[in-house]
């Protein structure tokens, strides 16, 4: 982490809390309490950088009960999905590893199948877009 990119982050947290734009999640005062900038949100929470760089998992119904985010492909999603949003992220993407693997939802595309056959842009890949996958990641979903 640069000290460029992480007041870039910094900056980004700032204007995502004086943004006026509609905030029905009260999403706002979450990132002001934890100093984070939220990059992928869906149904069950949000995915989050800190400043120093670390990403951070959160459910809407446990705000305050931060998780760090160990698993490679997770923090791939993240940073890969926040680039949409915060260009600058793009440097802390990691390359891809001799050792990775092709996708086996998207076969190495990046696109779901599922988006393509129902048109639907917010669906995300396994993969996360990347249209690969860390050694050792199964590649299959787990349902809890």
């Amino acid at each position: 982490m640069t000290p460029e990119l992480k007041e870039q982050i910094e900056a980004r947290i700032r204007e995502f809390c004086d943004s006026s734009s509609p905030d029905p999640m009260q999403l706002r005062a979450v990132v002001l309490k934890l100093n984070v900038l939220p990059l992928v949100l869906d149904m069950g929470g949000c995915l989050a950088i800190k400043p120093e760089g670390e990403i951070i998992s959160f459910a809407w119904d446990s705000e305050m009960d931060i998780q760090i985010e160990l698993d490679e492909r997770i923090r791939n999603i993240a940073l890969f999905q926040g680039t949409a949003k915060y260009p600058e992220l793009k440097a802390m993407i990691p390359a891809r590893t001799k050792d990775a693997v092709d996708c086996p939802h998207c076969n190495g595309t990046g696109i779901e199948p599922l988006a393509t056959e129902l048109q639907i842009t917010n669906i995300v890949c396994y993969c996360g877009g990347l249209g690969w996958i860390p050694q050792g990641d199964a590649g299959t979903l787990t349902l809890k």
